[in-house]
């Protein structure tokens, strides 16, 4: 199930990347996955993915996540948690939504799992 599979695999994490879409924003399985992560003391990475679409709410997306990082009592260190704004179809990210229009490639995100989730 779901639940389970969620929890085996965050038992075995050092870091989580919270992919949230830039239409839909955080759904209910997105609660789920997080309380676990917080649960599991993971440090957190956010990509918010699609931000090509022309429906995208990627400017209103973080806010959202972030207030659902609070309702679950997620600390002040997970409140600065690096977000990326990107498109996995385009295969680019950058650490803006202003840099997304001349960003080239995922780099910013590879860089950041290397730097807060270190072998």
């Amino acid at each position: 199930d779901f639940g389970g599979e969620v929890e085996r695999v965050l038992g075995m994490a050092d870091a989580a990347l919270v992919v949230v879409c830039a239409h839909d924003g955080p759904m209910p399985q997105t609660r789920f996955v997080l309380r676990k992560a917080l649960a599991n003391g993971l440090k957190l990475m956010v990509v918010v993915n699609k931000v090509d679409r022309k429906d995208s709410r990627a400017e209103l997306v973080p806010d959202e996540l972030f207030g659902l990082l609070i309702d679950l009592g997620a600390d002040e260190e997970l409140l600065e948690s690096p977000v990326f704004f990107g498109s996995a179809k385009l295969g680019r990210a950058a650490t803006s939504l202003a840099g997304f229009p001349d960003s080239t490639n995922l780099h910013p995100i590879l860089d950041a799992i290397i730097e807060h989730a270190p072998p």
